[in-house]
């Protein structure tokens, strides 16, 4: 985990995805 988009971020490990994934789609 070497990018940190920020709250969103967060979102994504809630739902168990990497951030590439719910976050930034």
């Amino acid at each position: 985990m070497a990018r940190y988009i920020g709250p969103k971020s967060k979102i994504a490990r809630k739902f168990g995805e990497p951030i590439f994934g719910p976050d930034k789609v």
